[in-house]
């Protein structure tokens, strides 16, 4: 589209450049041929596109929603949160007390699920460093803390 416009600004500058009348007029036509042009090849392109969207579609399934709430209150798959609120919210505004209620509770349990996740869960896999200078230093204290019979043979049978 900005070649268009550049090529656009370009004949406009052509036409209004021209010595004469009739020149203009000349120029203007042959504008308006090029515009002409455009608007049949862009059609054309519009209606291949379409064609092409409706070829790779045809005869295909569409494919079905797995995680939503229902107009009944009906929780189908795992809708998110915001899912759940519409429903709750369009639940109240029915006066559907039970169904609201429902959707509270699942929520709550949404909640908690997340909250139960806790650090580990959003820390992910830790790596614990096993270099010989690391188990010595393990032994050190452990022989500090209790001495150097318990220390040894009760905490380090590696």
């Amino acid at each position: 589209m900005k070649a268009r416009t550049r090529e656009d600004k370009a004949y406009a500058a052509y036409i209004k450049a021209a010595p004469n009348k009739t020149e203009k007029a000349k120029r203007q036509a042959e504008f308006d041929k090029i515009k002409d042009k455009r608007a049949k090849a862009d059609d054309k392109a519009e209606s291949n596109r379409r064609t092409n969207i409706s070829r790779s579609t045809r005869g295909k399934p569409k494919k079905k929603r797995t995680d939503y709430v229902t107009q009944d209150g009906e929780i189908v798959g795992k809708p998110t949160q915001e899912q759940i609120n519409a429903a709750m919210r369009n639940a109240e505004a029915r006066d559907d007390s039970t169904t609201a209620t429902r959707m509270r509770k699942y929520l709550k349990e949404l909640k908690d699920k997340e909250q139960g996740k806790g650090q580990l869960e959003s820390a992910g896999r830790r790596i614990i460093n096993t270099d010989d200078r690391m188990i010595q230093a393990a032994k050190k204290t452990l022989i500090l803390m209790f001495g150097r019979d318990k220390g040894t043979k009760k905490n380090l049978t590696v």
